[in-house]
């Protein structure tokens, strides 16, 4: 695991400088996952290559699932022709509040599309 702030090591009794780049220093670089470090945060190479699989794959999932939200079809049933003919004859009479509320018994359409539904007839 790879520190990235500069770290002093004592080896052999003579003190030097190791950056997380130097690969020979590999081993007094590694440290626990995540384990705070002042102001950073070492996390291994693996760890951070693990969370970003997971962010993307969270992040396409739900690319997918808005897609698929946005192409589903309604599963309502089509008006029948009793029921065009029935909110055709309330219309005919005037009863057109009493045709809107049969169209969404019978479909389950929304108050604004069985309204539009009986204005069309």
């Amino acid at each position: 695991m790879y520190i990235i702030e500069q770290t002093r090591m004592i080896s052999s009794g003579a003190a030097q400088a190791a950056t997380a780049a130097n690969p020979r220093n590999f081993r007094e670089h590694r440290t626990h996952d995540l384990a705070p470090r002042g102001n950073t945060l070492a996390m291994s190479t693996t760890a951070l290559i693990a969370l970003t699989g997971v962010v993307t794959a969270g992040a396409i999932w739900l690319i997918v699932l808005a897609a698929r939200l946005t192409r589903r079809p309604r599963n309502r049933p089509a008006p029948s022709a009793d029921l065009v003919d029935q909110a055709l004859e309330m219309k005919a009479l005037g009863q057109i509040q009493e045709a809107v509320f049969l169209v969404r018994g019978e479909t389950g359409m929304s108050h604004r599309a069985a309204s539009r539904f009986v204005r069309r007839l």
